[in-house]
């Protein structure tokens, strides 16, 4: 993972166009840091932002170009959103009822990057999620999908608390630029 010079958590959050990314990071954050438009593509580029959390600390919260963009640009912003795996400690795999491909993908990418994943229903106040989706995600994936609407304070409770029980512990830790390159006892000169 390459998270440059901060040792703070880094949090990915990853879906479609319009699945309401901006909204969750939000709501999640407390305050309007992440542009929220009805028009597909609003996110154009990763934005990152250093953030408190209530109850995680400080962060930073990356949010990503939706993974449908097929826009005259949308391959290569949809590149850059999968390139945001290199740098995080966390994704946010956020979904509507329209799980599908793309959701997989998202999730196969964060398996095989040792990449730990929170799985996030949107707009849950709009439609509830359809029972038979969530029994197969659930199932197959072997996650718990936090249902998340923006008026809700008790979604933002929720996934924090779920956010802090994936985190892992190595989140909070920067490599050092010898790590791996000397063994415990060596002498080193400078």
């Amino acid at each position: 993972m390459n998270k440059g010079r901060e040792n703070k958590p880094h949090i990915g959050v990853f879906g479609r166009c319009n699945v309401g990314k901006s909204t969750l990071i939000n709501r999640l954050v407390g305050q309007e840091i992440s542009i929220v438009s009805n028009l597909a593509g609003t996110t154009t580029d990763a934005v990152k932002k250093t953030m408190e959390i209530k109850g995680i600390g400080a962060v930073v919260l990356i949010d990503t170009a939706g993974i449908d963009d097929v826009s005259e640009l949308g391959k290569k912003r949809v590149e850059k959103a999968y390139e945001v795996f290199s740098q995080i400690d966390l994704a946010i795999i956020a979904f509507d009822n329209n799980f599908g491909k793309e959701e997989a993908e998202l999730i196969k990418t964060s398996e095989n990057l040792k990449v730990p994943f929170v799985l996030v229903f949107t707009k849950s106040d709009l439609s509830p999620i359809r029972k038979d989706l969530k029994e197969t995600i659930e199932k197959n994936y072997n996650q718990n999908i936090i249902d998340f609407t923006q008026d809700n304070n008790k979604s933002v409770i929720d996934l924090t608390k779920q956010i802090i029980k994936t985190l892992p512990p190595t989140s909070y830790q920067r490599k050092g630029i010898l790590t791996g390159l000397i063994k415990k006892n060596s002498v080193v000169l400078l």
